[in-house]
């Protein structure tokens, strides 16, 4: 069974902590079935760059030099790891950023309507959620606009495919008379 990448990430945090102790307990001897010193390498150098502001940092975090990051970033194996984690990361924060953002946007017409909130804290208040409404209409107008020219497209599109079927099946005619 494979595992997770929660699971996989968290071992990795495990052995960037404590490089000199096991990540398991009970540890047969060997490699793990299925990962490759590269592999393993790879795996914490994706956590590293997650976690650190600069390569020269990620690099002496997990003990390579700099030239050997920059190196693994040319690989498309590495790449790709990079990118998922990037990817689940991204997708963990939009979570949050969801959950929190019905509470946000309740404070701000709570603190647009208190009138014990000086004059200037309302008005930015009020302007933060005009802006918020302003944003989203545009977006749903250019979502609308870009699916109206997409069925445009789509309908000239199946017209001329539908004539130029019309021109093949008329060709063989006309050769003949």
């Amino acid at each position: 069974m494979a595992k997770s990448n929660r699971t996989i990430i968290e071992e990795v945090l495990t052995d960037l902590r404590n490089p000199l102790e096991p990540t398991l307990t009970k540890r047969k001897r060997g490699r793990p079935k299925g990962t490759t010193n590269k592999a393993r390498m790879y795996d914490r150098g994706v956590v590293a760059l997650m976690s650190c502001t600069t390569v020269e940092a990620a690099a002496e975090m997990i003990g390579v030099t700099r030239q050997t990051l920059f190196h693994w970033l040319k690989d498309p194996e590495f790449l790709g790891k990079l990118d998922e984690a990037r990817r689940l990361a991204l997708g963990q924060a939009m979570i949050v950023l969801s959950a929190a953002a019905g509470g946000a946007v309740q404070t701000l017409v709570e603190i647009s309507q208190d009138k014990q909130q000086p004059g200037s804290t309302r008005a930015a208040a009020a302007n933060s959620l005009l802006q918020i409404i302003n944003k989203q209409l545009t977006d749903e107008r250019t979502i609308r606009e870009a699916n109206e020219r997409n069925q445009s497209l789509l309908r000239a599109l199946n017209e001329a495919v539908g004539l130029a079927g019309d021109e093949q099946r008329a060709l063989p005619s006309s050769g003949e008379g």
